[in-house]
Order: C-alpha cells, then structure tokens, then sequence
C-alpha cells in the first residue's frame, strides 16, 4: 500500500494532501476525508502574562505508521 499525505515536519499543506488523496484509484468510493483544525485559546486567567507566539509539534513516525496499519486493519 502506498503511503500519502506524510510530510515532513512543518510541511504540511492540506491542499496537497486532498490533491494526492484524489488521485487514489479507489477516492470516489470513500464516505468521507476529515481533517482537525485547532485553534490556541489564550489564558483568561493570565492575561498579563506572555502570548502564544507559536506551536511546535513532534511526530514518531514509525509508531504512527504501526498504529495506522493496525487501523488499516482492523477496518478491513
């Protein structure tokens, strides 16, 4: 199975991944893409306090890519 929509960190464009998802052999026979959007909420209780200037995230790629075999899977 070909693996898409992995980028590097910091590298992730929803664009490309809907891109490459619709170029899957089997894309129209999918119910639903979904992707989360967050957004960073500021501390009402420390106003004062210093503002969220950035996020960072990490990634284990090779446990997530385990889990999503598993999944994979487990749906099959």
């Amino acid at each position: 199975m070909k693996m898409i929509g992995l980028h590097k960190k910091g590298e992730v464009d929803l664009n490309e991944i809907l891109t490459d998802l619709s170029q899957l052999p089997n894309y129209h026979e999918a119910g639903a893409v979904a992707c989360f959007v967050g957004v960073v909420r500021e501390d009402p209780v420390r106003e004062s306090e210093a503002k969220v200037v950035r996020l960072e995230y990490e990634a284990y790629t090779d446990v997530a890519l385990i889990r999503m075999e598993e999944i994979r899977d487990v749906i099959k």
